[in-house]
């Protein structure tokens, strides 16, 4: 799909990182890798993290992979960096889900107290588990460089939700364990001279900090209402209700159809029996699915479907359209979501959703829809 995209827009000389072990690419000073991330049955087996070696440093960049790497990719990346004589490590530092935020049922049932104590556990759980892969492989310092967003629809609550900016200042005030690595103080913005380790700011990060800069961005933010959508998708003569459920009853056929293909006919154990619900909450109808079977019309079958899905009409219009796709309301805190047994992750679930979501709003939205959009 990447490389599609890079050559439809005139790229012709593409060179693509290959990911069996000990296979590199060489540009100019530079060698380059890339391992595929196969972890566990829980988790997406399609991360890479990336090698960039010269003979003065090596840069791990370990992507969205703040999850225990397996054991053969932690001998594989301490082979790769031996020898260098500066190791850098970055990787993901926040949250890239609207866990525990938009379930109200985890969140309904705890002060705020303890609702910021659970998002602060769960944030402090996954930089851990980066800074322990990269402690694994000797890494000197640690770059934590994703996760500086603000989620809008959390700003509009009242009172506004907090959000973790993944700022050292504010990492340091985590309870972590860093082993021997060094925390690396750069932010987005500045510069790291990699054969000094040095950090060089711009004006900006100089006459302010980052948390103040993003403070005074999410206070201004949170006094001022934005619909996400155009005006239209709030119409009622944008699109008949018929015509609106037939629209989301045939996104979760296709859906289905998605899941059989890439499992040719046979779905994995945490799959089978699942159940998978879209609800419109205005208008108190839901179609769900029963995962490699059939349309549950009404879901009058399934009491308590295993994950579900809850949007508004404009929203449900902006989803069978492919104005707004699944991370919009997963990644993208729109939507409410609800999971049964509470305890239990749809991780495989949810990874298929966010794929098949892109390959739905560029390949399959029907074109009577597309005309609407």
């Amino acid at each position: 799909g990447v490389k599609k995209r890079i050559s439809s827009s005139g790229f012709n000389n593409i060179k693509e990182i290959p990911t069996s072990a000990k296979s590199q690419i060489e540009f100019g000073p530079f060698k380059i890798t890339a391992s595929l991330a196969n972890f566990t049955a829980e988790h997406d087996d399609d991360n890479a993290v990336i090698g960039i070696f010269t003979d003065k440093y090596s840069f791990i960049h370990a992507n969205d992979c703040s999850i225990p790497f397996p054991n053969y990719l932690i001998d594989q990346l301490k082979d790769d960096v031996k020898g260098s004589p500066i190791k850098y490590f970055a990787s993901q530092t926040n949250r890239a889900n609207c866990w525990p935020h938009n379930y109200p049922q985890i969140k309904e049932d705890l002060s705020k107290g303890e609702f910021d104590n659970l998002v602060k556990k769960s944030i402090t759980k996954t930089i851990q588990s980066a800074l322990d892969n990269a402690n694994h492989i000797n890494a000197d310092h640690f770059i934590s460089y994703g996760g500086y967003t603000a989620a809008i629809p959390l700003l509009q609550q009242n009172p506004p939700s907090k959000q973790f900016l993944p700022t050292p200042n504010n990492i340091r005030e985590l309870d972590l364990n860093y082993q021997n690595i060094k925390l690396c103080e750069a932010v987005p913005g500045d510069t790291i001279e990699t054969l000094t380790s040095l950090v060089n700011k711009p004006f900006w990060t100089r006459l302010s900090s980052l948390e103040t800069i993003s403070q005074h961005f999410l206070d201004n933010y949170a006094n001022t209402k934005h619909e996400i959508l155009p005006t239209k998708y709030y119409r009622e003569d944008m699109m008949s209700e018929k015509i609106l459920f037939e629209s989301i009853m045939s996104y979760m056929e296709m859906f289905n159809e998605f899941l059989l293909r890439n499992f040719e006919g046979k779905l994995p154990k945490d799959l089978i029996d699942k159940t998978f619900r879209i609800t419109v909450n205005d208008l108190n109808k839901s179609i769900t699915i029963k995962l490699g079977d059939k349309i549950l019309k009404n879901g009058q079958e399934v009491k308590h479907p295993n994950k579900e899905m809850v949007i508004d009409t404009a929203q449900a219009r902006a989803l069978v359209t492919g104005k707004m796709n699944f991370e919009s309301f997963y990644v993208g805190f729109n939507g409410i979501f609800k999971r049964n047994p509470v305890d239990v992750h749809n991780v495989t679930l949810i990874g298929f959703l966010q794929k098949f979501a892109y390959v739905y709003q560029k390949r399959l939205v029907p074109d009577s829809l597309k005309q609407l959009a």
